[in-house]
């Protein structure tokens, strides 16, 4: 914070220089070498997402007061009212997301009265505070431990970058030394994944033509294939990947994968807050008369568990404000909110993608069944084991991203039927979601498949 005072000090001694020219072209080197150096300070926090110090709204607006508006000022000017923008901009987003640790008052004596129940004043207000959320842990084998610190600081931004992109809070990661050789990601004891990096920690990635060759090594967190060097050696003109990346880029593969599981009730009820301060009419209107709170977490658990960021409070509580004389259950206002929060600019360019046979699709439609809440097939286990095992063939068989392609009608039950299955390299869409392009057909889920196989 004391950077940005010493900025608008800068700012304040600038803009009176100016004015003396009415805004017309600074002359002076000194002025302009002060302007660039704010500049450069201002670009390398946009970089970084400025996670260590969210800006005040005090330092917001006097950051805006001191930039000169009239359009006779320079191109010097006009690019630093622009970064300033931006600076404030992801500030104030990223403040909506990890906010600014209020200061501690300065303890007062006063005389103590009968205590007295705690009653929430809103309708939303968690009715009882959540214990604190533990850290994500990564557990580092004691031949990688020469990486942690690098390791660490690359993480607190990785964290950022994912809060920033999904709209909600991320626990912090921390390393830890462990006896074993592989390294691993654990969130409340469940582990999110693992993975193995040998004594020769560097990866020589073998370029684009020779990825076939037999005898290569593969990469834990793109599947890329090469061959694992020490420090000091070299394989031709191959690129040389350090574990740091390689770690750093499995550990954010391996949160976005299980986003849900890491969004906890903290992370709901700061949400919940920020909602009652930007959008109280909004939620006002949806808890407790349309969802319960509980309902409303659900909601939000099950569309990151899509990929689906939810950043886009608005839109989200409209959408279930205006389907509330059709709630049949959170499924279906998860589907609802999916429709409109769907983006295909998301989803992998390198994707492939399968389809249902018209006898499957004929079979599902008339297994499919109802509830007032919830959408399912009524089939025999078998028949549902032999669906999720061919699905998870394919999405092993693919180099790419498989996209389930399936009438909007099934996509509600179809989740159903996936969702206790970590299928993290498929996707299901409806075919109202995307027009696939016909040459990236992988397959075809035939009758025959799931009856017989």
């Amino acid at each position: 914070m004391s950077k940005y005072r010493t900025i608008i000090t800068q700012l304040e001694w600038i803009k009176l220089s100016t004015m003396e020219t009415q805004g017309r072209t600074l002359v002076s080197p000194t002025i302009q070498e002060c302007i660039q150096a704010i500049q450069k300070d201002i670009r390398s926090d946009i970089r970084l997402h400025i996670q260590t110090a969210p800006l005040s709204p005090v330092i917001i607006e006097s950051l805006r007061t001191h930039v000169p508006q009239d359009e006779r000022t320079t191109i010097l000017w006009k690019e630093l009212k622009k970064d300033i923008d931006i600076l404030i901009e992801q500030a104030q987003l990223l403040d909506s997301i990890i906010p600014t640790t209020p200061q501690l008052e300065p303890t007062k004596e006063i005389s103590v009265q009968p205590s007295k129940k705690h009653i929430a004043h809103s309708p939303f207000a968690p009715q009882k505070e959540a214990p604190p959320t533990p850290p994500i842990t990564l557990f580092l084998p004691n031949h990688l431990s020469f990486i942690k610190a690098e390791l660490t600081t690359r993480l607190e931004e990785t964290r950022t970058n994912i809060a920033i992109e999904y709209g909600c809070t991320i626990p912090i990661i921390e390393c830890e030394h462990s006896d074993n050789l592989d390294y691993e990601l654990l969130f409340k004891n469940l582990s999110l994944g693992k993975g193995h990096i040998p004594q020769t920690p560097f990866f020589a990635l073998a370029p684009a033509e020779q990825q076939e060759q037999e005898l290569l090594s593969t990469e834990p967190a793109y599947h890329k294939r090469g061959v694992w060097l020490a420090k000091d050696q070299r394989k031709d003109d191959w690129k040389i990947i350090s574990p740091t990346l390689i770690l750093e880029s499995h550990v954010h593969e391996l949160i976005v994968r299980n986003i849900h599981k890491v969004f906890d009730w903290n992370s709901f009820n700061h949400i919940t807050e920020q909602l009652e301060q930007n959008h109280p009419d909004l939620i006002g209107k949806v808890i407790p008369d349309v969802l319960s709170r509980k309902q409303l977490f659900e909601i939000y658990a099950s569309l990151l568990r899509e990929d689906i960021p939810i950043h886009n409070h608005e839109s989200l509580l409209k959408t279930i404000y205006v389907f509330r004389s059709k709630n049949k259950g959170t499924q279906f206002l998860v589907e609802q909110i999916r429709r409109r929060l769907f983006d295909p600019a998301r989803i992998d360019s390198n994707y492939q993608y399968a389809t249902l046979s018209k006898p499957l699709e004929k079979l599902l439609r008339q297994a499919l069944t109802k509830t007032s809440t919830k959408e399912s097939f009524k089939i025999d286990e078998a028949i549902r084991t032999r669906i999720i095992q061919t699905v998870t063939e394919l999405s092993t068989q693919s180099t790419s991203m498989i996209l389930l392609m399936v009438p909007p009608p099934l996509r509600p039950a179809m989740q159903s039927l996936f969702t206790p299955h970590n299928l993290h390299e498929m996707r299901l869409l409806s075919t109202d979601d995307l027009t696939p392009a016909p040459d990236r057909l992988f397959a075809e889920l035939t009758l025959n498949e799931v009856l017989y196989r």
